[in-house]
């Protein structure tokens, strides 16, 4: 662990390879660098090369300071890999508003090494959430002057949702990508909100496939186009229905596998199980892709049985997995998300 201010003419000398990544980011910064490259995750596909510009990056971050009133001092956490565009995102505000940074070496619970330190803001993704709730960690003394917990990367079990409404923390899902340089738009947990907000400045809208279309000051004003299929609500808020590029199509018909996650989540949360979920489509010569869900979990015959009945209530008959599938883990990308291309060749390797 290392406090550390990101303007210093004279960055501490590194201990780790993680350090001189963080640091070299801010030297280059400093430098005035105008162009940096990174990566799409590559959850559901090949990771792609993103060029971002430093004017489009610091419009960004006068979205996020404007939500969240940050001011210099404050103190921003950085527990990601900065190759990624959340974690360099925590530098970039850091350099602009001149926040210091609280730098920890990515893990599962960062939160075991800060001790009683107060954090203003701090990004993570799901899983490291969900790991730092269920430990020992006195998240309310650390978080007792937080302006922002961000979870973003992925979709939140209805479990982790519960008890992070309980903890009455400025706690908020972000909605963003690597083209629209990190978060555009949030749920209040607090207010148990189920539609995205846009930040103020954002505009969206809906392409021919249903899928969101985004422009603000972040994009240059031009639209990006995503392979999200989302519900508009209003002008400025929606509901995300699932990736197009995630889409089973199974004996004709197309499903989301994030909607039937979300109810395989609630049900767990039901009854009282914790674990990974993952629903996708394997090779059938009769439906095309039969809808397989793996979990983390080992569920009983009477408990897949259950499940069945609970997601028929739900969702139609065509959506619910034909199958449920055991695995004792799921791979996982640098940045903590679930490698979804992954998971999947190595199960289908299995079945041979």
């Amino acid at each position: 662990m290392r406090l550390f201010s990101p303007n210093s003419n004279d960055l501490a000398l590194a201990t780790s390879t993680y350090e001189q990544e963080v640091f070299q980011f801010c030297s280059e910064w400093k430098a005035g660098k105008m162009e940096f490259q990174f990566h799409s995750s590559g959850s559901t596909g090949k990771p792609k090369s993103i060029i971002l510009s430093r004017e489009h990056m610091i419009e960004s971050v006068k979205l996020t300071r404007d939500w969240l009133s940050l001011e210099p001092r404050d103190i921003a956490l950085l527990a990601l890999p900065v190759q990624y565009i959340a974690g360099a995102m925590v530098l970039v505000r850091a350099l602009v508003l001149d926040l210091d940074v609280l730098l920890v070496e990515p893990c599962q619970n960062p939160l075991e090494q800060v001790g009683n330190q107060s954090i203003q803001l701090a990004s993570f993704v799901p899983t490291q959430w969900a790991t730092m709730i269920n430990s020992s960690v006195d998240l309310n003394a650390i978080f007792s002057k937080a302006k922002g917990i961000l979870l973003g990367g992925a979709g939140l079990d209805s479990r982790l949702e519960k008890a992070s409404v309980e903890l009455d923390l400025p706690i908020f899902h972000t909605y963003g990508m690597t083209e629209t340089i990190s978060h555009i738009a949030y749920r209040d947990l607090q207010k148990q909100s189920t539609y995205f907000q846009c930040l103020p400045g954002v505009n969206v809208k809906l392409n021919d496939a249903g899928c969101l279309l985004i422009q603000g000051p972040m994009t240059g004003q031009h639209w990006i186009e995503t392979q999200d299929v989302v519900r508009l609500v209003t002008d400025h808020t929606f509901e995300f229905i699932g990736r197009a590029d995630r889409v089973i199509n199974s004996g004709g018909k197309k499903i989301f596998p994030d909607v039937v996650e979300t109810w395989v989540r609630r049900f767990f949360m039901e009854q009282q199980l914790s674990g990974e979920v993952l629903l996708v489509g394997i090779p059938d010569p009769f439906y095309g892709q039969k809808a397989t869900l793996l979990t983390t979990i080992k569920l009983k015959t009477a408990q897949k049985i259950q499940l069945n009945d609970f997601l028929k209530n739900h969702i139609a008959s065509e959506d619910c997995p034909k199958s449920i599938i055991y695995r004792p883990s799921f791979e996982l990308l640098p940045n903590g998300k679930i490698d979804a291309l992954k998971t999947l060749a190595l199960y289908l390797e299995t079945i041979k």
